[in-house]
């Protein structure tokens, strides 16, 4: 099969597809577009839309890859970041309590430590609004993790209800701005999505297909491709390119993203 031609060079969570410009009818923005879910359906089916007076399905290709839809990666993400907002309206709480109750605080005081603290320094995020959030929590989130250090100094200086009367006044500053910092994070997750829908023909019929973002354009020549042993038929593919510091998996087809056709009993004449 003749390869060579304009491809656009588009990303599925860390992998990178190149697919045919000529294959593609139209792209579409994914949000724009709400499948009706079919009955005893293959997961990566995400339903059926009417498209310009056409009903065509919509193919979930993160699924069909084994992984989490572009969804279900959003929503993990919004509970992770309430998770997070949760332990510090805990580790607050229970920093008044040990006060209190004049026992030791057990909590984590660093704040590179703490569950947030381990997933915020090595996160990264292709939003740029959502990054600027996260930019944001630095000074809340150490100031609320150096309390501990400085509640430890009060009581040593016997000045417990001064140090109550910090935990308080932080519950109403520090810890409101995190927890607004966390809503805002959230609501940002939501609303961003670059995912897009490829409507293409495939074995004379009109499909769509999901992909997470197109980031290039680019000519393929015969002699850019290469052979790969590690693909098999049902990852769409046997031949990748090279792309900046990586490859992109090169697609001519999505026949294998379609469900079986199906056969009819000879004798009842049932499809199976």
């Amino acid at each position: 099969m003749e390869r060579r031609g304009d491809y656009l060079v588009c990303r599925i969570a860390e992998f990178k597809y190149a697919l045919p410009i000529e294959m593609i009818i139209e792209i579409t923005e994914s949000n724009k577009l709400q499948p009706t879910t079919l009955p005893n359906s293959l997961k990566h089916v995400r339903g059926i839309v009417n498209f310009r007076g056409e009903i065509i399905p919509i193919y979930d290709l993160r699924v069909f890859n084994h992984l989490p839809s572009y969804r279900d990666n959003q929503r993990s993400l919004c509970r992770t970041l309430a998770e997070r907002e949760q332990d510090h309206r805990h580790w607050l709480q229970e920093l008044e309590n040990s006060v209190v109750e004049q026992r030791p605080f057990t909590l984590q005081t660093d704040p590179h430590q703490c569950e947030f603290g381990l997933w915020y320094d090595r996160f990264t995020t292709d939003n740029p609004r959502l990054e600027e959030v996260l930019r944001q929590f630095d000074r809340p989130h150490k100031a609320i993790h150096a309390l501990a250090k400085q509640v430890e100094i009060m009581l040593r200086q016997g000045a417990r209800q001064q140090a109550l009367t910090l935990i308080e006044q932080s519950r109403h500053t520090t810890l409101s701005d995190l927890i607004a910092l966390f809503e805002q994070a959230r609501q940002e997750v939501s609303d961003y999505s670059r995912e897009v829908v490829f409507v293409i023909e495939e074995q004379q019929q009109k499909i769509g297909i999901t992909i997470d973002e197109i980031i290039d354009a680019i000519t393929v020549q015969e002699s850019d491709l290469m052979l790969s042993n590690e693909i098999d038929e049902s990852q769409l593919s046997d031949c990748v390119i090279s792309h900046g510091d990586s490859v992109a998996v090169v697609i001519n087809s999505f026949a294998p993203v379609l469900p079986p056709p199906l056969v009819a009993d000879e004798e009842s004449g049932a499809f199976d």
